[in-house]
């Protein structure tokens, strides 16, 4: 039980940096960006809806993940 709990904090702090990295990165990358108000705003609306699908897309993976762990537990681990 233990290990699974290690193994989904693990996971849960890997998504958690990438998505950090990733809104790190896109918020310096349009500061520095020679381009007008109104783009940078189209810019980063288009990458907040890119950002929130990923979101979804790793949501779904991670709870057939869970659900796979959980399949493989030992009965008496279930409880």
């Amino acid at each position: 039980m233990d290990q699974e709990q290690n193994q989904t904090s693990c996971i849960s702090g890997t998504v958690f940096s990438f998505l950090t990295g990733v809104l790190i990165g896109g918020a310096l990358g349009l500061l520095f960006a020679p381009v007008a108000g109104k783009e940078a705003r189209e810019a980063i609306a288009n990458k907040y809806d890119e950002l929130k699908e990923m979101i979804k897309k790793l949501e779904e993976k991670l709870s057939k993940q869970e659900k796979k762990v959980t399949a493989y537990r030992p009965e008496e681990e279930k409880e």
